[in-house]
């Protein structure tokens, strides 16, 4: 599909990130998820130098560490959608510039 908006995942576990990934693919054909990191700091190099339109971030990660992601860019280009089992998380995803807010159980 051409004009395809390039889409990076981010999340502490490969299951739910795989799972994500496959949704993406399966019902928003307009996205291309060109990669997924685990952890913040590959978060942080894959963002910084993928350049992503969109970036689908676990809310629930050890440490707020999802927002404090987030705080290195100041000046994003990028719409973040936050996606969280719990919607007590939804607040503060708003707060920190999330597009959307997703909850789970997002499933095959």
């Amino acid at each position: 599909m051409k004009n395809q908006m390039k889409t990076v995942v981010v999340g502490h576990r490969y299951d739910k990130l795989e799972m994500l990934r496959r949704q993406i693919d399966l019902h928003c054909p307009h996205l291309n998820v060109t990669g997924a990191a685990g952890s913040p700091t590959n978060a942080y190099e894959l963002i910084k130098e993928s350049s992503p339109q969109v970036v689908f971030m676990e809310a629930e990660m050890p440490d707020q560490a999802s927002f404090d992601l987030l705080d290195c860019f100041p000046n994003r280009n990028f719409i973040t959608v936050f996606v969280a089992e719990n919607p007590e998380s939804k607040l503060k995803a708003m707060k920190a510039g999330a597009f959307e807010f997703l909850i789970r159980p997002v499933s095959d």
